[in-house]
């Protein structure tokens, strides 16, 4: 029969199980929608850590039906299927974070831990019963089995490894770029800082010491990590306010209330008098390396011979001081941002700073890319534009009216 500490094993371990499968799914469904690309690593971690806990979830669900923990040689069978598990899911993590923070070494450091994992791998099955170390209750069906690797261990030392880099990295990492960053992007960042530090903390905590009343904590705080996942990775909506909805509700009020339309308030409350296409302010931001190779000039000329846009702002034609300066004089007025994603601007600092700042000032960033993979992981999920000189005219009409779409004019 099952102890306190047996139930509360059990249960949390359910929920834990359940809760992965749900947010593996729902960030799974998301990317489909969003096409943000990190979602797709998120989304196979947390189904992937939902078959390493369900050892534990079948030992319960055995124990309410029999009274009595699943036979050892079935947990055998789990815990190696669990271990099979545990490299992708390391890997998936450690991608993340190289590709956040290190993105130009991101090939060689995947390469160096998929090697060392798959040792981990293939030793830990050769010497599966020296590494493994199960905890079986002394009444049987008392509480749940525990799975624990045996420290001191060449296996234990690589996962300590992995996990130490991950915490590095992930947490750390994302930690001090946040300090670096401002609004929104310090937001994401700090969020998945503490979703890493969260999630392998409490991981650490339930390999380092035995099971106790501690699971409500710690798997409680598992649970909680998808939600920073979640915000940190999805774009902000911002609900665009729709002039014919207004008018629409006007003409309600005004029949309602009996008024005439010459008493009626022109304008509703924060939205800009001037037309949404009007006088149009476009900042593009790019590598100086890509000047030519995107034409910048060519389609800055292109966009300023349509009447709507005022004025077409880069750094090579309009910057008079520093790049300081340029962003802080331009940036605020601007009604949308073009970024020309490609290699030389990912390892830019010039142009990361431009996209932030538009960032944290919630400007419409439309990205411009001939390969999808070099556009920022935080702004993938932004509709913008496949580059093609093939066929000039058409992409600048592509381009313009993609602008006119998201440069609607809210105070």
């Amino acid at each position: 029969m099952l102890s306190l500490l047996g139930w509360i094993n059990g249960i949390t371990v359910s929920i834990k199980v359940i809760f992965d499968v749900i947010a593996g799914s729902i960030f799974l469904y998301k990317f489909k929608k969003d096409k943000v690309r990190l979602l797709v690593y998120f989304a196979f971690s947390y189904l992937s850590v939902s078959v390493i806990f369900l050892p534990y979830f079948i030992d319960f669900v055995n124990i309410l039906l029999t009274d009595l923990n699943l036979n050892l040689e079935s947990y055998n069978i789990l815990s190696l299927a669990r271990t099979m598990i545990a490299e992708p899911v390391l890997i998936s993590f450690i991608y993340v974070g190289i590709t956040l923070l290190l993105k130009e070494k991101r090939r060689y450091m995947l390469w160096i831990y998929l090697i060392l994992l798959t040792i981990y791998e293939v030793s830990f099955i050769f010497n599966y019963a020296s590494v493994t170390a199960f905890d079986i209750p002394s009444i049987p069906g008392e509480n749940l089995i525990f799975i624990q690797i045996v420290f001191n261990t060449p296996q234990f030392i690589i996962l300590a490894i992995t996990f130490g880099t991950i915490l590095i990295f992930n947490g750390f990492g994302f930690f001090y770029k946040s300090i670096q960053s401002e609004g929104v992007i310090k937001k994401k960042f700090m969020m998945l800082s503490l979703a890493f530090l969260m999630f392998f903390g409490a991981g650490i905590f339930e390999t380092l010491f035995e099971p106790g009343f501690y699971l409500l904590f710690t798997r409680t705080i598992f649970e909680s990590t998808a939600f920073f996942v979640y915000f940190a990775i999805m774009p902000k909506r911002v609900k665009k306010f729709k002039k014919k909805s207004y008018e629409l509700e006007k003409e309600l009020i005004s029949f309602m209330k009996r008024e005439s339309k010459e008493d009626m308030i022109a304008q509703p409350p924060n939205y800009d008098i001037r037309s949404e296409k009007d006088n149009l302010v476009i900042f593009i931001s790019y590598s100086t390396k890509d000047a030519e190779k995107y034409k910048i000039n060519l389609v800055s000329e292109k966009l300023l011979e349509y009447k709507e846009i005022k004025e077409v702002l880069y750094w090579q034609e309009h910057m008079k001081d520093n790049i300081i300066k340029y962003m802080n004089d331009n940036l605020g007025r601007c009604n949308a941002m073009l970024l020309f994603c490609s290699k030389n601007a990912l390892n830019s600092v010039p142009v990361e700073k431009e996209w932030t700042a538009a960032e944290a000032l919630n400007k419409p960033i439309i990205p411009i890319f001939e390969d999808s993979r070099h556009i920022p992981p935080l702004l993938s999920s932004r509709l913008g534009l496949e580059y093609e000189i093939r066929n000039i005219e058409k992409f600048i009409k592509e381009l313009y009216d993609l602008i006119v779409k998201k440069s609607v004019a809210i105070i």
